[in-house]
């Protein structure tokens, strides 16, 4: 009806940015930060706060050998970024009413604010509990629920992902076999592929090098 907001798929992938005009720094530094923190907790903690497949293998394992304790805790990881994700969803339906300019800024914002909430208690937890290693521990299932927020407004809003290679490896390989078979072959149609290429040094060199501190 004339008047009416268009609220639409079409007219969201008009206004939401595209593979080619993602804010490349913010996606490099997000990038680069779950590089570092998945390194740091694997290390030091045996678990993933930000990728939740190793944390529900890991939670199957314990729950089959009966160790109780093991499955509750890789249980609580992947609950509290359930509970990130809703928490996103919910700020996205806040704004749903208002027009999509105004609607992913303001979206952006908000996540940006309960994230920053999550990590903070995640350090508070980590400052008051340090001499206490078990409850020292439950800074990373709150680390997890401010990822889950952010994971979700990564996929949402620049549509890419910022917590794992894999999907980008599909891509890479799938441009490549466009790029010398498709209709425009070489490397001038490759520009796909050098933008997600730009994504792994960031990442792998955090994983490489933080366990060395």
């Amino acid at each position: 009806q004339e008047g009416k907001e268009d609220f639409s798929p079409d007219a969201a992938s008009r206004i939401l940015p595209s593979l080619e005009t993602v804010d490349f720094a913010m996606v490099m530094v997000l990038m680069g930060i779950s590089g570092m923190v998945e390194a740091i907790s694997l290390r030091y903690y045996n678990c993933f706060p930000n990728m939740m497949t190793g944390n529900t293998v890991k939670f199957l394992d314990a729950l089959l050998d009966c160790r109780w304790h093991d499955s509750c805790w890789s249980a609580s990881m992947v609950g509290l970024y359930l509970v990130g994700c809703t928490i996103y969803k919910a700020i996205e339906k806040k704004h749903q009413q208002v027009s999509l300019p105004q609607r992913i800024p303001r979206t952006i914002h908000r996540v940006a604010q309960a994230t920053l909430l999550s990590f903070s208690l995640s350090d508070m937890i980590s400052w008051i509990f340090h001499a206490n290693g078990l409850a020292h521990r439950w800074r990373l299932p709150i680390m997890a629920l401010g990822f889950g927020m952010l994971n979700s407004l990564c996929s949402q809003v620049w549509q890419t992902v910022t917590y794992a290679l894999t999907g980008h490896y599909h891509k890479i390989g799938s441009n490549l076999v466009e790029a010398f078979t498709g209709k425009k072959k070489g490397w001038p149609s490759l520009d796909k592929f050098w933008w997600i290429a730009h994504l792994f040094p960031d990442h792998v060199c955090y994983i490489l090098f933080t366990p060395s501190w």
